[in-house]
């Protein structure tokens, strides 16, 4: 449901920084879920390997949530 609602989303731009990422299509969109017994759900453009810049800041909040 949520990639349904969210995946035109187009705002923003892609970091031009870093060059991997500023050659990363724009419109790639994507959510994955991953339950505690391992099945995966994924929907959208799960399969494109992407580097994990600032996305590994969410993890690491989090992670510190759960400690609190």
């Amino acid at each position: 449901q949520a990639y349904t609602q969210f995946h035109s989303l187009n705002g923003g731009q892609n970091a031009d920084y870093i060059p991997f990422l500023a050659n990363v299509p724009g419109q790639l969109a994507a959510v994955a879920i991953v339950t505690c017994d391992g099945k995966v759900y994924s929907a959208g453009d799960s399969d494109y390997r992407f580097a994990l810049e600032s996305i590994s800041k969410v993890c690491t909040l989090a992670l510190e949530i759960g400690r609190a």
